[in-house]
């Protein structure tokens, strides 16, 4: 697990480095603003990916398909981003600019809360594949 330290002198830092080694092979030396931006990043891709998952999770089960049917794709999915950007392993009907499924998935979700946030995500995606 990576280790993030800053100290107010060259001295404080040492100390702090110090330890840290000691819990963790992974410290860095990162100011506030860059453990702001760090803890933010860490919000959108693990908070959010969770509430994603929840999303999913609550699709399969009024189905009756088991959670476990995802696993193999969500690990491929990580394990991509090991080799190539997000943006790179981004697939999907909004990638593709598959307007017939995304209107069919729109059409299945049950809430106005869900179509939106699917229609949001669509669109962060299309406009970044633009780019």
């Amino acid at each position: 697990m990576p280790l993030c330290v800053e100290g107010n002198n060259s001295d404080s830092e040492n100390i702090l480095l110090n330890f840290a080694a000691k819990l963790s092979d992974n410290v860095k030396i990162l100011d506030e603003q860059q453990r702001f931006s760090l803890h933010l990043a860490a919000v959108f891709a693990s908070n959010f990916t969770n509430a994603m998952y929840d999303i999913a999770f609550t699709i399969l089960e009024e189905k009756k398909i088991h959670w476990e049917m995802l696993l193999p794709l969500l690990q491929c999915t990580l394990d991509k981003t090991k080799t190539m950007s997000p943006q790179q392993a981004q697939t999907g009907p909004a990638k593709r600019g598959d307007a017939l499924i995304f209107q069919r998935h729109i059409e299945q979700l049950p809430t106005k809360e869900l179509q939106q946030i699917y229609q949001l995500l669509s669109d962060f995606i299309q406009k970044r594949n633009e780019k």
